[in-house]
């Protein structure tokens, strides 16, 4: 895992939307958080206007999990 992790940003995601995005947040959104894991995947959370994305990748592939979910819905601690 991610030392960054260990500073607590958490999301309690629900609703999968897509599957093929890249671990890179959109032009023009802002990250929240990005790491890079011991095993060499990309795990990113972005800012993305009306909504909030999770996307975990291992480096130059496709994403693994990319989560977007309704900014009421998502909740951080």
């Amino acid at each position: 895992m991610c030392n960054e992790m260990k500073q607590s940003i958490g999301f309690l995601l629900g609703g999968l939307l897509s599957m093929s995005a890249l671990a890179n947040c959109p032009p023009q959104t802002k990250t929240i958080f990005k790491c890079t894991t011991t095993n060499h995947k990309i795990l990113q959370v972005c800012d993305v206007g009306k909504t909030i994305q999770y996307s975990l990748a291992k480096i130059g592939q496709p994403a693994e999990i990319n989560l977007n979910v309704d900014r009421h819905k998502a909740k951080k601690f």
